[in-house]
């Protein structure tokens, strides 16, 4: 069932993404966007429950830091190469978002981890 939900949202999304702005102007998106995040934000105090009482130790969210780290690499990866046409691709900033990805990834470590062993 989430599924469909999911596609009636992208459907009716791109078809009033078109129509309201012709129809509008720009402003429109928000006259939609605004009411309709309100109206989420108000319906999840009743649908997700209040959290419980926290645990005195706390543990490393591992999922949670490689899901970061793997959506800010890969937004520095599209970022660079959307920009790296404009910016010049030796640019100090088309770079420096390569390097930044790169790291995110692990790949500048410092380790040894592509030697065969044998």
């Amino acid at each position: 069932m989430v599924l469909e939900f999911i596609a009636a949202g992208l459907a009716l999304g791109a078809l009033l993404g078109g129509v309201l702005p012709q129809a509008w102007g720009w402003e429109a998106v928000f006259r939609v966007n605004v009411p309709l995040a309100g109206a989420c934000a108000l319906a999840a105090r009743y649908w997700i429950p209040a959290d419980g009482a926290r645990a005195c130790g706390r543990n490393f969210d591992i999922s949670g830091a490689l899901t970061v780290t793997v959506t800010v690499g890969g937004t520095l990866q599209v970022f660079a190469l959307v920009q790296g046409p404009e910016w010049g691709w030796a640019a100090p900033s088309t770079l420096g978002c390569v390097a930044w990805r790169w790291r995110c990834s692990g790949c500048l470590r410092g380790s040894n981890t592509g030697a065969a062993t044998r």
